[in-house]
């Protein structure tokens, strides 16, 4: 809700919660219009959950946010940005930005220790750099091996919602 990018559709889509994240949704959907809920009428489950996700969302970009995420308040304005840099190269169908951890008090060590010393993000691949284009992005994935997830999770990307119509199973879109 705190985003520097303002022109936004905030979906909801709550997959049977047991605790107060529906009471505490409809709060926030009150006070701001920009938020619109759904709540699945029996668990899907996370991926299942996801794919409603995108079936609700109407934006020409989908940006995924997890119950125990935090996003950068410039985060979706810097992903347009960069999705936009270069008007002259070919359209972008997705935008992936660095993600840290923050550890809980409470988290296991072994845990803690795997994310603190085992994780490899964008940074640790490309330092510095603030664009990586589709050509790098491949080269390293090609050459760091399959299996080394170093773009992250879900969301770590902010993917064109026709790339969800043009290559998946999801109909309804």
């Amino acid at each position: 809700m705190a985003q520097t990018f303002t022109d936004l559709e905030i979906v909801v889509v709550d997959d049977c919660s047991s605790d107060r994240t529906w009471a505490i949704a409809e709060s926030m959907a009150a006070r701001d219009g920009r938020i619109r809920m759904v709540r699945n009428p029996c668990r899907l489950g996370l991926v299942q959950n996801w794919n409603r996700s995108i079936c609700h969302c109407t934006g020409k970009w989908i940006k995924f946010l997890f119950q125990d995420d935090l996003l950068h308040e410039h985060c979706i304005e810097r992903m347009l940005s960069a999705a936009n840099a270069d008007q002259n190269s070919t359209p972008k169908a997705f935008v992936v930005g660095d993600r840290d951890f923050l550890i809980e008090d409470g988290v296991a060590n072994h845990l803690r220790l795997f994310y603190e010393s085992s994780v490899v993000t964008l940074k640790d691949i490309f330092q510095k750099r603030s664009f990586i284009g589709p050509e790098a992005l491949s080269k390293a994935i090609i050459e760091r091996g399959v299996g080394l997830n170093f773009v992250g999770e879900p969301t770590s990307v902010m993917v064109k919602r026709e790339m969800f119509t043009k290559y998946s199973f999801l109909t309804n879109i």
